[in-house]
């Protein structure tokens, strides 16, 4: 901004005619900044909409006893899942998952 305004005043441009321009062009930036901020803000949005969504799909799951609350069960599910996930691999992604799986469980997997 202070390059714009260094220009102006080489051009002979004083007084209130400088301080309307730097006063326009604050207005710019601030527009700039609104487009951005409405970016973020529905962004955030988006992200509340999603989180109340899981948050309310899971209090479903528990209300109906679809899904058990204890630790150990949670825990025991999410193994399987990932056991499963790595049956279903092939290559590569196997052997690094199932190096991944005996190096977190520390060689009993």
């Amino acid at each position: 901004m202070s390059a714009v305004l260094d220009v102006l005043r080489m051009l002979g441009v004083q007084g209130g005619a400088l301080a309307s321009v730097a006063c326009l062009m604050v207005v710019f930036y601030l527009f700039r900044a609104k487009s951005a901020g409405a970016r973020m803000a529905s962004l955030g949005a988006a992200v509340v909409a999603y989180t109340a969504a899981t948050l309310v799909a899971i209090a479903a799951a528990l209300a109906f006893g679809w899904i058990d609350p204890n630790p150990g069960v949670i825990t025991e599910h999410l193994g399987n899942a990932f056991r499963v996930l790595v049956e279903q691999g092939s290559g590569p992604g196997r052997r690094f998952v199932r190096w991944a799986v005996d190096a977190l469980a520390g060689g009993s997997a």
